[in-house]
């Protein structure tokens, strides 16, 4: 019995130790598991991480194009280019190396090229354009090595506003008497108040888009429409989906509007309440037919106004209807599409004049040629001129309230800033050039 007890003992240490060594086995493994689990837990962060810091990066690249073409409709390679250098901040995304690109196709002079084509997605859908396409790469990277690219594809499109039947740069009002009908396209980057005279019809042939709200009960000086405008709006929902000039207009494609299929209603915004549901109403309603800023409808700049105008801004500064005629911006390229249409850039003979000589040339800085003049003098002999009616009695003299006078501080050459240089203050400067065929 003693003998049997002492091998029993000795049987037990061993299984303890082989069990210890199992157990040891095990609890490796176990660490080794959890180590790479952590290490692909901690891998899978940073790739997502890296991840997101790219899609931040592709977004802000694409809103700072967005906002350098709404600023200047013609920008110079250089000016794009520069938006490579301004990705997320780390206060946006964390620690985060960019690298960016912008690519697109060039002219000789380095501009981007465009190309004429119809728009074939959003808004805009159907019309002609001059169209600059572009890709935009972004490559974010963490600091634990991981990386991401994105790239996306976007089309610049500068649209010639002749295609719009209707194109306004404020608020826009339709509040006919009788039945009418309007075939073109209406867009306006303010509110576009719809209204028709009691019994009568005001019927769109095409789409409608406002940047602002869509208002029905409203007339623009905020006059009910109830009283004497309790008429109906048509508007399609497919391309010729109301006939014109039939009253009321025939068809399952053409839509008589409702309290629901207007964005704003209880007065001229900012004073009223918004509908909520406008833009699930006007999808499911009139496709993309009708629409305001919350279901697709841009802010269209024209290219010749330089002042921003949208319904958040009053009074509208955005009717510059001389622009075209004006000198070019500083920066922007003759052969840009903006340069070509330039009124500046087709005459053959410039008379140019300015308070200052750099801003007789500001696009091309100082030019060291000596044609530049400033036309100095004394008071009252300042050399303008003013068409003589004893010569010519189709002219007519200029008056002022004491009778007749051409003297300076009644007639200066601009007015503005420039002053008496016989008092000391300074004269207007003048340039005149002409395009020499010979040398372009």
């Amino acid at each position: 019995m003693r003998k049997s007890n002492h091998s029993s003992q000795g049987f037990t240490l061993i299984a303890a130790l082989l069990i210890l060594v199992l157990l040891s086995g095990v609890a490796v493994g176990l660490l080794f598991m959890v180590g790479n689990e952590t290490r692909m837990g901690g891998n899978d962060l940073e790739q997502n991480l890296s991840y997101y810091g790219a899609e931040s990066g592709i977004e802000k690249l694409t809103a700072d194009l967005s906002n350098l073409y709404q600023a200047n409709l013609a920008p110079s390679d250089a000016q794009i280019q520069n938006l490579r250098f301004s990705p997320p901040t780390t206060a946006m995304v964390g620690p985060m190396n960019y690298v960016e690109a912008i690519v697109y196709p060039k002219d000789v002079n380095g501009n981007p090229v465009s190309q004429w084509n119809t728009i074939s997605t959003g808004t805009n859908q159907g019309l002609y354009a001059e169209i600059v396409p572009m890709r935009l790469d972004v490559t974010a990277s963490r600091p634990a090595g991981a990386s991401v690219s994105i790239s996306r594809r976007v089309e610049v499109a500068l649209i010639p506003v002749f295609q719009f039947g209707v194109f306004c740069g404020y608020d826009c009002s339709y509040f006919a008497g009788p039945n009418f009908s309007f075939g073109g396209r209406v867009h306006t980057n303010g509110n576009l108040f719809l209204a028709s005279g009691n019994g009568a019809n005001l019927v769109f042939g095409d789409k409608i888009s406002a940047y602002g709200e869509i208002v029905l009960d409203r007339l623009e000086n905020g006059f009910p429409t109830g009283g004497n405008y309790g008429g109906t709006v048509w508007a399609p929902n497919a391309g010729g989906g109301c006939p014109m000039n039939t009253f009321p207009p025939p068809g399952a494609f053409c839509k008589a509007m409702g309290a629901a299929d207007q964005s704003w209603s209880g007065g001229v915004p900012p004073a009223g309440i918004v509908n909520n549901s406008f833009s699930t109403n006007a999808g499911n309603d009139y496709n993309v037919f009708l629409q305001n800023s919350t279901n697709g409808a841009s802010n269209l700049q024209l290219p010749f106004v330089t002042n921003p105008c949208g319904p958040t801004i009053f009074p509208p500064n955005c009717n510059d209807p001389i622009e075209i005629i004006r000198k070019p911006l500083v920066g922007e390229a003759v052969t840009s599409a903006m340069g070509t249409s330039r009124l500046y850039n087709k005459a053959q003979i410039r008379i140019l004049l300015a308070d200052t000589q750099i801003e007789l040339h500001r696009e091309r800085g100082v030019i060291g040629d000596g044609q530049d003049v400033q036309l100095t003098g004394a008071q009252n002999t300042e050399p303008f001129g003013i068409a003589d009616p004893t010569v010519d009695p189709k002219w007519v003299a200029p008056l002022n309230s004491g009778g007749v006078s051409y003297g300076w501080l009644t007639w200066p050459l601009l007015g503005e800033i420039t002053t008496n240089p016989g008092a000391g203050g300074q004269a207007v400067w003048l340039r005149v050039e002409y395009l020499n065929q010979t040398t372009g």
